[in-house]
């Protein structure tokens, strides 16, 4: 090597060391060839699904991930049919959903009454429903979408004064909702569509439903001494605002119901209810719920002769979350 060339490299090598000096005094960070991309914990992936930044579960399960589920509530009523006499009437009713894909829900329900009145006491069954439903949720989880149908086995049946007075108060315990559950010696197929939508800049749910169902008597003798036709119909719509408060953990509003039967001399007509509602998160996948039911108008509102109104309590749970 030349005298020349090692010179050449020394002032080189010289200049290189000066300028990564001056870019160092800079605070300039020599470039990297290659680096790994950021790998989102489990937090990020998260808050990326829900952005509105609402971690927690819906304190009403209807929104929630899930793929079982579930449920059970009691209703209560106490009042003076006749004097000097308390009626009694506790009705339970139990569910479960099983959410075979994402877009289909299977359901069933099914419950029953226990009465004590002046004309004797009564334990009543009601028809099971078994139902099946297209579900379509918003990739934000905000709006949920239902159609489907229920299928009712004509399991109720009343033998008595007893039971059929008890049939009675439990369909007044609900406002005429459902009444195909309650309803003797029918059976019966119930489409219903339904929505529940929540607000991204408010605290503030609301819900809407419809369904209706032709009642198909079984027993034309018993129907008959009902005053009932071959085919009698039921009719339902309700609408509900809430407000959703408390780190999402608290759900509480009201909902506004008519609901038409057509069946049964008692039951028969037109009912407007009005239910005040609210429900709790007590655990991660798991809620207490509450509500009152209050018909409006005849033939059991606050304005008829022998009002008949219910309390219901009960939990619904997420068992695959556990």
């Amino acid at each position: 090597m030349t005298n020349a060339g090692a010179g050449a490299r020394a002032i080189a090598l010289s200049i290189l060391c000066c300028a990564c000096g001056v870019a160092s005094m800079l605070g300039v960070a020599p470039a990297r060839a290659q680096t790994r991309p950021e790998i989102p914990t489990p937090a990020s992936r998260e808050l990326r699904r829900n952005p509105v930044g609402h971690p927690s579960p819906p304190p009403d399960p209807s929104l929630a991930p899930k793929h079982y589920r579930l449920w059970f509530e009691v209703g209560v009523h106490s009042g003076h049919r006749v004097p000097d006499y308390v009626t009694v009437a506790i009705s339970p009713e139990l569910g479960a959903e099983w959410r075979a894909l994402p877009e289909l829900a299977v359901t069933f329900g099914w419950g029953g009454m226990f009465f004590d009145d002046a004309i004797g006491g009564a334990v009543v069954a009601g028809n099971p429903a078994l139902g099946a439903s297209y579900v379509l949720d918003t990739p934000d989880g905000l709006v949920s979408f239902r159609a489907g149908a229920e299928i009712i086995g004509p399991l109720a049946s009343a033998d008595s004064d007893a039971e059929e007075l008890a049939y009675v108060y439990a369909l007044a315990m609900r406002a005429l909702f459902d009444a195909w559950r309650f309803t003797p010696d029918v059976m019966a197929i119930a489409p219903a569509v339904s929505i529940d939508a929540r607000l991204a800049s408010a605290p503030l749910r609301v819900r809407a439903g419809i369904a209706a169902a032709p009642l198909l008597c079984i027993d034309q003798s018993s129907c008959s001494e009902r005053g009932d036709d071959e085919v009698e119909i039921a009719l339902q719509a309700s609408a509900s605002a809430s407000l959703v408060i408390a780190d999402d953990r608290l759900d509480t509003g009201v909902r506004l119901g008519t609901a038409v039967l057509t069946a049964g001399q008692a039951t028969e007509g037109a009912q407007v209810s009005v239910t005040p509602f609210v429900t709790v998160a007590i655990a991660k996948r798991a809620w207490a719920t509450a509500r009152f039911v209050l018909g409006l108008d005849e033939p059991f509102g606050v304005v008829a002769g022998v009002p008949i109104w219910a309390a219901f309590v009960g939990a619904t749970a997420d068992l695959d979350s556990w």
